[in-house]
């Protein structure tokens, strides 16, 4: 994403300050929104520009492995976002289910 016509020492001078920069995203949510006991274990960082999430999946892969340590943590696209929500939605409909059964399976077996 950085200029290919300019200097290689300005080029990692920028490179770094992005690195920095999601790095620093990455910490306020991973330290906001994942508070063991309390919330969700995981946690997703929402980019809004496809070319954002190309470059970091496709260049930065350190920024990729930074992420993942905070504990299920990831970035998502539009799209992806949305996947990622049905999904939720489907497994939380098909554990609310799970917990009916056994609640079933419980009352049979105090009933017997």
């Amino acid at each position: 994403m950085v200029d290919k016509n300019l200097p290689q020492v300005d080029r990692n001078a920028y490179e770094k300050a992005f690195k920095m920069d999601v790095k620093k995203h990455i910490d306020a949510i991973a330290s906001k929104y994942i508070i063991p006991g309390i919330t969700s274990d995981q946690a997703i960082m929402f980019l809004l520009a496809e070319a954002l999430f190309a470059e970091i999946n496709a260049y930065h892969s350190d920024l990729v492995e930074y992420a993942h340590k905070k504990e299920g943590y990831g970035f998502v696209l539009l799209l992806l976002l949305l996947v990622h929500l049905l999904l939720l939605k489907y497994y939380l409909r098909i554990w609310k289910e799970i917990n009916m059964l056994v609640l079933y399976m419980m009352n049979l077996i105090n009933l017997v």
